[in-house]
């Protein structure tokens, strides 16, 4: 018998992935997201635009990742820190059609920084530590950024003050069953 967990289970799901996957003030979101079962995979994109996208597999139930290959190392994990906040955020979108993102959205992240998708991303990718310390007085930002592989636009357009129980309380979450990102392959 399966239940729908509460905004404050899947927010403890968060913290915890967010302190599992913490080493050294980063968090590597591509081991974040293998530990949920989601695959990320490189391919030739249709549109030239196009960066990325997650759709739910083919084989089973899971949402996978498709970046394009032409990308950096930044643009990927920042795209990833994006997409499982999307995935989280409207788990139904990411079972039917999906997730996509443009170059354009890349070039242009200021303007998406009070996004639920963006506050999300950010503290998946940033722990909160450093989250509290970004607009400090003496706080090194690009001695940061350089320990990173995520683009200097997406950390520097952080919002302080807003952590992962923020996210939570504040219900940025889509208040539905993420329990597909947990579950093993169905058969």
């Amino acid at each position: 018998m399966s239940s729908t967990p509460t905004a404050t289970s899947i927010g403890n799901v968060i913290v915890s992935l967010i302190e599992k996957h913490s080493e050294n003030e980063v968090i590597d979101i591509m081991v974040m997201a293998s530990s949920m079962g989601i695959s990320v995979d490189h391919a030739e994109m249709e549109a030239s635009t196009d960066v990325a996208m997650m759709k739910q597999g083919d084989d089973d139930d899971r949402p996978r990742i498709t970046l394009n290959k032409n990308n950096s190392i930044e643009e990927n994990y920042t795209l990833v820190a994006l997409l499982l906040a999307d995935c989280l955020i409207a788990p139904k979108k990411a079972h039917r059609e999906g997730f996509k993102y443009e170059i354009f959205f890349l070039k242009d992240m200021r303007q998406f920084r009070l996004t639920r998708t963006f506050l999300l991303a950010t503290r998946l990718a940033i722990p909160e530590l450093i989250i509290n310390q970004i607009d400090e007085f003496g706080f090194n930002i690009d001695a940061y950024i350089a320990k990173t592989n995520y683009l200097p636009s997406f950390i520097n357009n952080t919002v302080k003050n807003s952590n992962a129980s923020f996210v939570v309380i504040n219900n940025l979450l889509g208040g539905m069953s993420i329990d597909h990102l947990f579950k093993g392959p169905s058969k």
